[in-house]
């Protein structure tokens, strides 16, 4: 689908293509059914979904409840109930006795209709939350109820599916959350995930704009050839705080900061020294020169090892060990 939007655009089969009138996101349901019809048992369906990427619009009004807005931010809406009732005209045609639905965003809201409290600079394209967490809804035989607070990369896909009929999967980048399908509240075994992005493929890995992501579900740090941002993901889902702004003692903002009263309360050297692992970790996967300067002070401030600074030159040589492989890569779409 291009600029000339959902009801004009390119439909490609067997790498011949004729213009198609119909609307792209029904079409992509009617496409999925028919396949269900001919392919042998068992069979794997991957469906990709156009919407709701831009051009913006109004989607036929038997698909969403509203109405004719002018406003893309609406639309956009819009185009998220056309998508959810096409999906659901799909699965209605299939067996989900026996079938196992995956269904996943593939990156964070598009910029020009994001809204509050994210920002649009922390949306899609962006290695913030708002551009990396997406949503996944899991159905099927074997499934069980609930919510999972498990870390997920989408790359663990690959591993589960493999995993669930049986075969033999041994690459190392991708972690199976199949224990987490059966019992939503099983500990997750990924302990990481990291995000990377690059704007200039020219300078690669070095080059301007740069930039790679590591969290562990709680702390996430975001670095680039500009600088560093840390967050503390627990009590700052939108990332507005960047907590390198303020000096840190024990892993938490210094007395006279919002949270002081928050170390008046805990035990904050444990913590600390859970911050210090963590940056520690941070620094060999994503080689951060000034993250380890700052980290050396700040723990040394709490009466914690300064080794930051010792491991940053054995960057190369952990990276893999840390961050296993764990890549969460926003849609370039």
């Amino acid at each position: 689908v291009g600029n000339a939007g959902y009801f004009n655009w390119r439909r490609y089969v067997d790498g011949t293509y004729a213009v198609e009138t119909r609307y792209a996101t029904t079409v992509t349901s009617t496409d999925a059914l028919r396949m269900t019809h001919y392919l042998p048992d068992p069979w794997f369906l991957f469906v990709n979904y156009n919407a709701a990427h831009a051009p913006f619009h109004v989607p036929p009004p038997h698909l969403h409840t509203y109405g004719s807005p002018s406003d893309e931010i609406t639309q956009f809406r819009a185009m998220l109930e056309a998508m959810d009732t096409e999906i659901g005209r799909l699965l209605a045609g299939v067996d989900l006795a026996t079938t196992l639905v995956i269904v996943l965003g593939d990156n964070g809201t598009p910029r020009p209709v994001t809204d509050g409290p994210w920002a649009q600079d922390h949306a899609k394209g962006s290695l913030y939350e708002g551009g990396v967490r997406v949503p996944m809804v899991v159905h099927g035989p074997g499934v069980g109820h609930g919510r999972s607070d498990a870390l997920i990369s989408v790359v663990d896909v690959h591993r589960t599916l493999v995993e669930l009929v049986g075969g033999n999967f041994r690459a190392q980048d991708s972690i199976s959350f199949a224990p987490q399908l059966s019992a939503p509240g099983t500990p997750g075994t990924r302990q990481y995930l990291f995000a990377e992005k690059n704007n200039s493929p020219p300078g690669g890995a070095t080059g301007p704009g740069h930039e790679r992501a590591i969290s562990d579900g709680r702390w996430k740090l975001i670095t680039d050839n500009f600088g560093e941002q840390f967050f503390d993901l627990s009590v700052d889902l939108i990332e507005a705080n960047n907590l390198l702004q303020a000096p840190l003692v024990g892993g938490i903002l210094s007395k006279g900061s919002p949270r002081a009263h928050w170390a008046r309360e805990h035990d904050h050297i444990p913590r600390a020294r859970y911050l210090s692992r963590f940056l520690i970790k941070a620094v060999c996967a994503l080689g951060s020169r000034s993250i380890a300067r700052w980290s050396a002070a700040n723990c040394s401030q709490a009466g914690l090892s300064s080794k930051v600074v010792q491991m940053r030159s054995m960057t190369r040589v952990r990276a893999s060990q840390i961050a296993r492989g764990s890549f969460l890569m926003p849609s370039s779409s």
